[in-house]
């Protein structure tokens, strides 16, 4: 059966201006209110509590007291810049170690080969049983589920999370989300897309939208999951300048309202 994960980056210091920001417990007592499973927390919330003073173990308390698991992290970013991706490793290491996520997912934000083999030095600082999620998009060198698969290849470890913005921006292939098998597939990020701007950087951060207010073929995409048997996690990233100016607990609900028509 599928379980219902909420994302909480629109709320984040990484896309929302400083009136629309929501601390991170906010944004998890509002999860659990909606009707959430899981959690996937974001950096940019949990950083942004621990400088204002907050205790990331008081976070995974109120995460217990809500009955809400922390699914996925996002996320991992490495660069070309050396320091920058160590420094980020090292940080990430330490948020895994208090909230256990399953996955963390990674974005490679600079050149392939050097990302690669910056991941086979430093995988050993992670516990193993946080997994790594590549996710394909049109901004990095991962553009494709074909592309993150082999990078799962290259490091042997991991997996490929689908996210339905990225997977219609770089081109839907249809072909490769069939025949990546069960355990090459993370878990997906479900999205719709508002008509495009011009400004796809600009799209992906402020115009995406809940499920059924855009114009991505949803419905097939819920269909090539339903027709593989998909039983895994299904997490509402959505990232919405319009849904920034609504309460998060309205944001929550109505996201978790989304996804019925389709599952």
């Amino acid at each position: 059966m599928v379980e219902f994960c909420f994302a909480t980056l629109n709320h984040s210091p990484l896309v929302a201006q400083a009136s629309e920001r929501v601390d991170i417990v906010r944004q998890i007592d509002a999860t659990a209110e909606a009707g959430f499973a899981s959690v996937e927390l974001d950096v940019f919330s949990l950083r942004a509590w621990r400088d204002n003073g907050g205790s990331l173990r008081d976070v995974v308390l109120r995460l217990d007291d809500q009955g809400l698991s922390c699914y996925a992290l996002a996320g991992l970013n490495v660069y070309d810049d050396h320091a920058r991706s160590v420094a980020e490793v090292h940080d990430l290491t330490e948020i895994c170690a208090v909230f256990s996520p399953r996955w963390l997912l990674l974005r490679l934000a600079g050149s392939l080969e050097p990302g690669l083999e910056f991941l086979r030095q430093h995988l050993g600082l992670f516990d193993p049983a946080v997994q790594l999620g590549f996710e394909p998009s049109p901004f990095t060198v991962l553009r494709t589920i074909d592309d993150a698969s082999a990078a799962v290849d290259a490091i042997g470890n991991g997996a490929v999370i689908v996210d339905s913005w990225h997977f219609f921006a770089t081109g839907a292939d249809w072909a490769a989300l069939a025949a990546l098998p069960d355990e090459r597939l993370a878990y997906i990020q479900l999205d719709d897309a508002l008509d495009p701007s011009g400004d796809a950087q600009h799209d992906t951060l402020h115009r995406r939208a809940l499920p059924g207010e855009g114009n991505l073929d949803l419905v097939r995409f819920a269909a090539a999951l339903n027709d593989r048997g998909f039983d895994g996690v299904i997490s509402l990233e959505v990232l919405s300048d319009r849904w920034r100016r609504e309460s998060v607990e309205t944001f929550t609900a109505a996201a978790r309202r989304s996804v019925h028509p389709l599952f």
